[in-house]
């Protein structure tokens, strides 16, 4: 609900003042042992902000890419639920603020079929996106940025975002465009105490919305391989004749 919302993203886009809700729990490093080309990790919890508890939840971050990939990178969230109860179908999203050369002739539209919400510059052409590429429905919510503000963002309005209570596919559609914004996100299954859910985002760019969707599509391919291959931790020997008990200290 609105009282409890975890974020680093800015609470006026105005201002540019930020909430600071994620602690660092480990700095960005690269990873060698990956079928990823670049592989960055880092992690982060969150703290109570204000007179609300903290949701419990750690937050393992990867940054994925490949040496053949164009425009485009992944961004993989695993949430787990380090507190003490569980979390009732929590939404997992990203925010962006467009600002693609002039910020005033900025639009927004959605292809729904790739989950894919992106903006472009109605002078240069060029474009820019984000794709949901793990289950579940994508929530899109375009948003137009007032020139002569206020553009606050409380914990309300960014729970009703999120949450998809105000979903909309486009923005800046009228004249040349205008300053856009938006936020893309997803409602996991409730997540009980110690465990944990993967979501993945593709962040995309390109001359034009073929060239996003190419990259989303590429994306969406490399991450599945990715998924399919995860990296061997360690080789056990067994004789055929005995029984064997893997019990790995992190489970």
């Amino acid at each position: 609900d609105s009282q409890h919302v975890a974020d680093n993203m800015p609470i006026s886009l105005d201002t540019l003042a930020y909430d600071s809700a994620f602690v660092i729990e480990q700095n960005i490093r690269l990873y060698q042992d990956s079928e990823a080309d670049f592989d960055a990790r880092s992690s982060f919890y969150d703290v109570a902000m204000g007179d609300a508890d903290p949701l419990g939840i750690t937050v393992e971050q990867k940054v994925l890419s490949w040496s053949d990939a164009g425009d485009w990178l992944i961004v993989e969230y695993r949430i787990i639920n380090t507190g003490r109860d569980t979390l009732a179908s929590p939404t997992v999203g990203i925010f962006a603020d467009w600002n693609i050369e002039n910020v005033a002739n900025n639009r927004m539209a959605t292809d729904a079929s790739r989950k894919l919400s992106y903006a472009w510059s109605t002078t240069s052409g060029r474009y820019a996106g984000y794709s949901l590429l793990t289950e579940g429905e994508a929530l899109i919510s375009a948003m137009e940025v007032d020139s002569t503000g206020p553009n606050d963002l409380t914990d309300a309005s960014k729970f009703a975002y999120l949450s998809g209570a105000l979903q909309q596919d486009s923005a800046g559609l009228t004249a040349d465009g205008t300053n856009v914004a938006g936020f893309l996100s997803v409602r996991l299954d409730s997540l009980p105490f110690g465990e944990s859910r993967k979501v993945a985002f593709a962040l995309l760019g390109g001359a034009g919305l073929g060239d996003l969707q190419t990259h989303h599509d590429a994306a969406l391919a490399h991450y599945q391989e990715y998924l399919a291959a995860p990296p061997s931790l360690s080789a056990v020997e067994v004789c055929a004749d005995q029984e064997a008990l893997i019990d790995p200290v992190e489970g």
